[in-house]
């Protein structure tokens, strides 16, 4: 991850207090839409979530998928 991107994380910090979305369940709803093929749809979500930009929002779950399939 470079410092620029939002990270994941296995911890219960919040990753947004406003929104109340702890992180591990973020990445989780990531991993679900990514095991459903729905890729624009959790790029989609890291937009309103993070409020990024398309291409940072799409690297950022490119990043979730590469993990994903080391796995």
């Amino acid at each position: 991850w470079d410092d620029n991107s939002p990270q994941p994380s296995t911890s219960t910090n919040q990753l947004d207090a406003s929104q109340g979305i702890d992180s591990e369940e973020f990445v989780q709803k990531i991993y679900h839409l990514l095991y459903k093929n729905q890729k624009i749809e959790a790029v989609k979500l890291v937009i309103d979530t993070y409020g990024l930009g398309l291409r940072e929002a799409k690297e950022y779950v490119d990043k979730i998928e590469r993990f994903m399939s080391q796995s």
